[in-house]
């Protein structure tokens, strides 16, 4: 398990953010990421008193190996995450289906990923959505609000031209934009 500590926002200059990047931080890579959640029949996420999903199974496709994925947020500061490599996604569904665990919600996103110090920063290119910018902390302070402090800062420097921050990730909002969920 690891504790993910992340914000993440609307992105409404990409090639400008992008642009900087390319100078001040380390490029890793490109990767197109299909992420498939699923919800099992006997637990549903989207019940929660507060209208808000904190919980989400997810398999991901993606040009760098394929994953499976469970992930429980702390309201709006970080996720307890787990996760692990799948050599088959196909099995894995087949698994899934046996144990009653349905398809939700499927996100379809282009993602580039670089390196500032101990922070990813990931320009996000979500079908349906648009770009977003991620910034998640891989270093080993644990006190979540230094980290946060530290990822604001960093975001200030990418002189991004951002929408309202994103709390509650792409399933959420795409569900939403659907229909199939009603924010409460």
């Amino acid at each position: 398990m690891s504790k993910e500590i992340e914000i993440k926002y609307p992105l409404i200059n990409a090639d400008e953010v992008i642009e900087t990047l390319g100078h001040i931080a380390q490029f890793k890579y490109k990767a197109h990421q299909i992420d498939r959640y699923f919800m099992p029949q006997h637990r549903d996420f989207t019940k929660h008193p507060d209208g808000i999903i904190y919980e989400w199974l997810r398999l991901r496709s993606s040009d760098k190996g394929d994953s499976v994925n469970y992930k429980t947020w702390a309201p709006r500061t970080y996720a307890d995450e787990y996760e692990s490599g799948v050599s088959s996604l196909k099995d894995m569904e087949q698994i899934f289906n046996c144990l009653d665990i349905k398809p939700l919600i499927t996100i379809d996103k282009e993602r580039q990923v670089w390196m500032l110090d101990d922070i990813a920063v990931c320009v996000d290119s979500v079908k349906e959505l648009g770009d977003y910018i991620e910034l998640e902390y891989n270093g080993k302070e644990q006190d979540v609000e230094a980290v946060r402090a530290l990822l604001f800062s960093t975001l200030e420097k990418l002189n991004a031209k951002l929408g309202e921050q994103d709390t509650l990730g792409y399933p959420y909002l795409l569900l939403i934009k659907k229909g199939l969920f009603v924010q409460k």
